[in-house]
């Protein structure tokens, strides 16, 4: 029988540099799978968390169990999506959360900020944006 793994909340926090950015991820650990049912924390292996860079696929973080946060450091300017799945101990990845936008902007011509986009998106693929944090430098 296959089982699959609920969603988590995934957290976006920012310290901003000036030609880059660290981005530190933070997520609760899930205590259901996806149909409902309870997830003991004995069942978790750990979790995968992807992240993309200008539209590029860049990494695939394998992170172990207990650990609730990711830190990215001096990220260069551009767009960044981010992704978190977990893996159970059967080896079964549930899906990934909804995805959040990143984005770290310095130039001249353009004053130095941080947004930060969650996109969250239902079954049938309706998605909506929403704006949690924007840093001017």
């Amino acid at each position: 029988m296959m089982k699959f793994l609920t969603l988590f909340s995934v957290l976006f926090f920012v310290a901003m540099n000036v030609k880059a950015a660290d981005v530190l991820l933070t997520y609760d650990t899930p205590t259901q799978r996806e149909d409902g049912t309870a997830l003991p924390f004995e069942e978790i292996s750990g979790y995968k968390l992807y992240s993309s860079h200008n539209g590029v696929d860049s990494s695939i973080v394998n992170i172990p169990p207990g650990q609730n946060s990711y830190q990215f450091l001096d990220q260069p300017t551009g767009d960044y999506v981010y992704q978190i799945s977990t893996v159970d101990s059967d080896g079964l990845e549930g899906n990934k959360s909804p995805t959040v936008l990143v984005e770290i902007n310095a130039g001249p011509s353009a004053p130095a900020f941080t947004r930060i986009i969650k996109e969250t998106c239902d079954i049938d693929g309706n998605c909506e944006q929403e704006v949690i944090l924007e840093v001017a430098q």
